[in-house]
């Protein structure tokens, strides 16, 4: 939740609203909150001590309080996420099935009338979501549990996806596939030891769910630094979070739309050399300080920090690490990808066009065609992102990234917004939830458009801006897909004061 000090923005100024919202978060948060997810708390509640009872005992309690009315866990807003979420939470309530029959039943029966919807659909998966589904829906079997024919579809798309990966080669190195190692269970009678993926924080893919997989898979039991880090990651309302420790991408997506649209703050270049700069490996940056596996996306959003406030090294050698990265035409986000983000690629552009190397030219000449490719037309948008289910999102990243560069692209994204306002003057995926995150979006946008290339009517904004001030008690929904829809906190937080900051200069009232 988030309280939208609009009429604060005007009476202080951006300097001092910026430096009193900062300084008021606690130094931990910067490692990143999240709410409570079904999913992990699923997992973290599988484990039992000596005599059979949970661990993390309020685990449970969560799931009975979080269970739908429909019988389903997690967000209305992807039904692949749900499926995933309630399959994981049936199966924990399983191991205590004498007590809780009534919401099994009511699970199971959700199950079985939605994993049909899967068949022939045209969705987006959550990462390792073809290997961790059939893998759950598997475990039913030990119940006599049908959940119908589509059972056997599944562990056909499973099988089909692990005919291109062999195990042997997934354990071998250490790849983004970390943080869904729990899909392992079903093609191993003894687990090969794998403490060499887990992390400095204890953790195996800085994620509560694996790490309780893993934790339950030691034969002692006794392994203190995984066990630390479960109890360090549990919320407050006795769940858990997807995930526990990304401080990169909580200070790169936090800091990134205020340094946009206001001028460079002492404050965030703190932050940037003692919270990020001694966290830069050779191979970039990873979400998280303790993750093992860098990526382009979390590199790039710190190598525009970095840059920004004049942390790059004489030699400029932090660039070079995006090299690894090239892949035709584009950048992937992490090695051997088979799919590119758009996301990423915007925040490579955006970070080359503010550099001071000799091969800044030819980045950003790489990636405009591959960008023009995506919007053939004067209101084109980008499409759904793999790191993001809301397109305004993206699009709004592509306002912040090309308008300066080339604002010809920039216009069409511009002129994407506009045609997709609803006609109730918001911006929202579901009409029926609409969402502080996606409406800060939209006027972050429009605004930075109107500051940077050309002034537009900034009256259509008026309905989100009210809705932004007058809502400020909402809950953020969970629109970051990772194994599970996730929300950070921290970075919607800062998009939406971001975005009331745009508005205001905008509109010359700072």
């Amino acid at each position: 939740m988030f309280e939208a000090k609009y009429d604060t923005i005007k009476e202080l100024g951006i300097d001092q609203v910026i430096a009193n919202y900062w300084k008021k978060m606690p130094l931990q948060n910067w490692e990143g909150s999240q709410y409570s997810v079904p999913y992990d708390t699923a997992w973290v509640a599988t484990l039992q001590n000596d005599s059979g009872k949970p661990l993390f005992p309020q685990t449970i309690n969560w799931l009975l309080q979080n269970q739908a009315l429909d019988g389903s866990w997690g967000s209305h807003s992807d039904i692949c996420e749900r499926l995933l979420s309630t399959a994981a939470s049936v199966r924990t309530l399983l191991l205590y099935e004498d007590k809780f029959k009534g919401r099994i039943n009511l699970g199971i029966k959700w199950l079985y009338s939605n994993l049909p919807r899967l068949k022939g659909g045209n969705y987006i998966y959550m990462a390792g979501f073809e290997f961790l589904l059939p893998a759950l829906l598997k475990q039913f079997g030990q119940y006599n549990i049908d959940l119908g024919p589509e059972i056997k579809y599944f562990q056909e798309k499973q099988s089909q996806k692990l005919s291109k990966l062999p195990m042997e080669a997934v354990l071998k190195q250490k790849t983004a596939k970390i943080f869904t190692f729990e899909f392992l269970d079903n093609y191993y009678a003894t687990l090969p030891n794998i403490d060499y993926f887990l992390e400095g924080n204890g953790s195996l893919g800085s994620t509560p769910s694996t790490t309780a997989w893993y934790f339950s898979k030691k034969v002692s039991k006794k392994n203190p630094e995984m066990l630390q880090y479960l109890q360090h990651s549990r919320n407050n309302d006795g769940g858990f979070p997807s995930f526990a420790d990304f401080q990169m991408f909580t200070i790169g997506y936090s800091l990134y739309p205020f340094l946009k649209i206001s001028e460079k703050h002492e404050y965030f270049k703190d932050i940037v050399h003692h919270q990020l700069r001694p966290f830069w490996r050779k191979t970039g940056l990873a979400f998280g300080k303790f993750f093992s596996i860098a990526d382009s996306d979390d590199t790039s959003l710190g190598l525009y920090l970095l840059e920004k406030y004049g942390l790059i090294s004489p030699d400029n050698r932090e660039w070079d690490v995006l090299d690894s990265y090239v892949s035709g035409m584009h950048y992937s986000t992490y090695p051997y990808e088979s799919d590119y983000s758009n996301l990423s690629n915007l925040h490579i552009f955006d970070a080359f066009s503010i550099s001071r190397i000799s091969k800044r030219e030819e980045a950003l000449n790489k990636l405009i065609p591959f960008f023009s490719n995506q919007l053939p037309n004067h209101m084109s948008g980008f499409g759904a992102d793999k790191f993001h289910l809301s397109t305004y999102f993206q699009n709004c990243h592509g306002i912040l990234a090309l308008s300066q560069e080339a604002p010809e692209l920039a216009e069409k994204l511009l002129n994407w917004f506009i045609a997709n306002q609803n006609d109730n003057g918001l911006w929202c995926s579901d009409i029926n939830h609409p969402t502080l995150e996606e409406n800060a979006y939209a006027i972050l946008a429009i605004c930075y458009y109107y500051i940077t290339v050309e002034k537009v009517d900034l009256e259509i904004l008026k309905p989100a801006i009210e809705f932004l001030t007058k809502t400020s008690t909402l809950k953020h929904t969970g629109l970051w897909p990772s194994k599970i829809v996730y929300a950070p906190i921290e970075v919607i937080n800062a998009y939406i004061l971001a975005a009331l900051i745009a508005y205001k200069k905008a509109n010359h009232v700072i």
